[in-house]
């Protein structure tokens, strides 16, 4: 019986632990009026990019999840592992978004799910480790390395 019980506390551990994915959501955003080309380095997420036609400017929204953690633990770990950042660099943009080596202090890798918006003109240079990718309304040049 006392077996059963330590079974059935085991079992109801690792069930509520599945159930506290950490999520968060963040937002960046970049006036693009002279950007040629946005540089995307990208790790574990999927990724959407949209052109479109009447903006002069980048939108990020940045879907944050790590799986299995509570909220001090994973903003613990977004503090120390996660690099997330929208930058001018000279007549380029530069989005990067990856957890640096943190991912190890859990079960399931922590991801970063990108919807990207940009002037549809834009060039692209992408590098992509892990997640889906979907590029629509993009006239300008894409170099995608995965």
């Amino acid at each position: 019986m006392r077996n059963i019980l330590i079974l059935i506390m085991f079992a109801a551990s690792l069930a509520d632990a599945a159930w506290n994915d950490y999520e968060e959501v963040r937002e960046l955003a970049l006036d693009a009026g002279a950007v040629a080309a946005l540089h995307i380095e990208a790790g574990a997420g999927s990724l959407e990019i949209t052109g479109v036609s009447d903006t002069d400017r980048i939108r990020v929204a940045a879907l944050i999840r790590v799986p299995g953690a509570d909220a001090d633990k994973a903003k613990e770990a977004l503090d120390e592992h996660m690099v997330l950042s929208l930058l001018r660099k000279g007549d380029d943009a530069e989005l990067k978004s990856y957890f640096d080596g943190g991912g190890r202090m859990f079960s399931d890798s922590p991801s970063i799910g990108l919807e990207v918006q940009l002037p549809e003109g834009m060039s692209l240079h992408i590098e992509d480790s892990s997640g889906s990718v979907k590029i629509s309304e993009v006239q300008g040049t894409v170099d995608y390395d995965d």
